[in-house]
């Protein structure tokens, strides 16, 4: 959250209050106390997806694109990247895994040693080459194939993506329907951690 400070007199305890100004990918807040305002807030939402829609059935789809997902491995979190897929365990558009490869994990270990070692560079986070190594060790030794986020089933079909459109149309399975684009929504979300086998830590055994 990126707060943007006043003068010290503000610091009065003084009843406050927070409106909602603007909405997009952050949502914007007004401090306010009396008439004055003391402070805008930016609070970058957690969580963005899309709604799409079958032209023949005329089932609605949610797809949840971002959010804050986690693997947990040895103390450290790791933001898990996700690709869009059908799910036939789930029947349903879902997110799931896009696990990097030993070759990427790699590249991104050279290139931040590259930065490291060039005169007047600072890695943009202190441990970010340990956490890319992390990430390679964890990418050598995870068994399980990519999974669904929802369900942590391995039945998946990757669908199609453009950089500039996101999700292309593609067919509903067990309809043959075409499922297209409707719209986006924005929200928030609480941290969702993950075992580094993919599997949801609050998921019922």
């Amino acid at each position: 959250m990126i707060g943007l400070p006043y003068s010290s007199r503000d610091n009065l305890p003084e009843q406050c209050d927070a409106r909602r100004v603007a909405e997009s990918c952050f949502l914007k807040w007004m401090i306010t106390r009396g008439d004055r305002v003391i402070a805008d807030v930016l609070s970058l939402k957690k969580m963005h997806g899309s709604f799409h829609i079958c032209d023949l059935c005329h089932t609605k789809f949610s797809y949840v694109g971002w959010s804050d997902w986690y693997y947990e491995i040895a103390g450290h979190r790791l933001h898990i990247s996700t690709k869009p897929a059908w799910c036939f365990d789930c029947d349903k558009l879902r997110s799931a895994e896009r696990l990097p490869t030993v070759a990427e994990c790699e590249r991104e270990i050279a290139d931040l040693t590259q930065k490291r070692t060039a005169k007047g560079t600072r890695l943009a986070h202190p441990n970010a080459l340990r956490i890319a190594q992390l990430k390679l060790d964890w990418t050598k030794n995870r068994i399980s194939p990519s999974r669904c986020i929802w369900c942590g089933g391995t039945n998946l079909q990757y669908l199609k993506t453009e950089p500039r459109d996101g999700l292309l149309p593609f067919i509903h399975p067990n309809c043959g329907g075409t499922i297209e684009f409707s719209s986006t929504f924005l929200g928030s979300a609480s941290p969702t951690l993950f075992t580094p086998e993919g599997l949801r830590q609050d998921a019922k055994t």
